[in-house]
């Protein structure tokens, strides 16, 4: 048993995705109650990311892992759904319409894991649904605020960094979901775009992680001004 754990431990941790997320997290987590709230959701997500992760691993012992990849496309949705709605604030159209919005691109992608493509194959459609919008959920924010009522505090900034990582994100890897239907068969292709997807993903996290370092810093350092004034 313990030599399993071990064995599992050794080979999780010489996961390079799984290392930063689990980083990423514990500094999110040892920071949790200074962290703003929009910086609360995103350490849900990348929680959820960890889990995720981990679970494929364990899941690959069996030779399929898809019906995870279903569950991750769902929790993505709805984890970017409420940071956007708390980045966006109360006057955009996401908090107005959060509710029937929610369940109705909720209800799209549990009707496609259940009537389309089945939890043990590949949910190209659904991906390709969440991740257009989660696309206009960072263009809505990109082009919400004009350039004379930007806040400019610390965090805010940060978050304009993690929305261009968003954005970039996400465009760089929507043809790789769309595309899927094509290149399944073919064994070369699906190699390069996997490890393309992978290597994407890889940079997107660290460049995550060196947001919420940011981020940490400047509590850090404001608690550091707050002692040394009193």
């Amino acid at each position: 048993m313990w030599s399993w754990i071990i064995s599992e431990f050794e080979h999780l941790s010489a996961k390079p995705n799984i290392d930063i997320l689990f980083l990423t997290c514990a500094i999110c987590f040892y920071y949790w109650r200074r962290l703003p709230l929009e910086f609360k959701w995103l350490t849900a997500y990348l929680f959820f990311c960890f889990c995720i992760e981990v679970g494929a691993h364990l899941m690959s012992h069996q030779g399929n892992n898809l019906p995870l990849l279903h569950l991750y496309t769902l929790g993505e949705f709805l984890l970017w759904s409420f940071f956007f709605k708390t980045v966006l604030g109360k006057d955009s159209w996401l908090d107005r319409y959060f509710v029937p919005f929610l369940m109705g691109v909720t209800g799209l992608v549990v009707a496609n894991s259940l009537f389309l493509q089945p939890i043990w194959g590949f949910n190209s459609h659904a991906k390709t649904l969440v991740q257009l919008v989660i696309i206009v959920y960072a263009l809505v924010f990109a082009f919400h605020y004009t350039e004379f009522n930007v806040r400019q505090s610390n965090s805010y900034k940060i978050l304009r960094f993690v929305n261009a990582l968003v954005l970039m994100y996400y465009c760089a890897t929507l043809f790789i979901f769309m595309s899927s239907g094509f290149w399944k068969t073919d064994d070369l292709a699906t190699e390069i775009l996997v490890n393309t997807n992978r290597w994407l993903n890889t940079l997107f996290l660290v460049l995550i992680l060196f947001s919420i370092w940011k981020v940490t810093r400047f509590l850090h350092n404001s608690s550091s001004s707050q002692v040394s004034v009193s």
